[in-house]
């Protein structure tokens, strides 16, 4: 019995991998965007702004993780600006960011 047992509760976790799989990829995007620039920034808010050659789908309560060269910052999107993506980093990552 205790081979079925093993086998069931197996079963049921490849099922919930599954199901988290699917869940993720649903929430889970990467966008590249480049010629991040800073714009003004202070106490734990550095406004950036990136080209955006096609709009990017980020709403008024959106928050997301911007990847760059070897460090990750939180990050929340302000507004689309012509051509250009207005984000808020919550801390100072330079003058530029080239790529993210």
């Amino acid at each position: 019995m205790a081979g079925k047992a093993s086998s069931e509760r197996i079963e049921r976790f490849i099922e919930a991998c599954e199901i988290e799989g699917r869940e993720h990829a649903l929430t889970s995007r990467e966008y590249r965007i480049s010629g991040g620039t800073r714009l003004s920034g202070g106490a734990g808010r550095y406004l950036y702004r990136f080209d955006q050659p096609k709009k990017l789908p980020l709403g008024p309560d959106s928050s997301f993780t911007l990847a760059y060269s070897d460090s990750t910052v939180e990050a929340s999107f302000v507004r689309h600006s012509g051509a250009s993506l207005v984000i808020a980093l919550n801390q100072d990552c330079g003058p530029a960011i080239p790529g993210a």
